[in-house]
């Protein structure tokens, strides 16, 4: 702040400061909210392959043989 506070005019000095540092904190607010808030997922992305597997296992063991048998 300190380093473009001296290149500011004079008369606009605090006012371009203080809406500067405002628009830098809410931007600083915004990553951290973005950043710190709680992952939500159904499925974890350490479960999800095991997951997947399972769904390839019952489509396979389950559902072919009965259109099998229904065709």
């Amino acid at each position: 702040m300190q380093a473009v506070k001296f290149w500011l005019p004079k008369a606009q000095k605090q006012d371009i400061t203080a809406e500067l540092a405002e628009d830098i904190r809410s931007h600083i607010d915004e990553k951290e909210a973005e950043r710190y808030l709680p992952q939500r997922h159904l499925i974890g992305p350490v479960l999800f392959p095991i997951y997947r597997f399972v769904l390839k296992l019952v489509l396979f063991v389950y559902l072919v043989p009965w259109l099998v048998v229904w065709i």
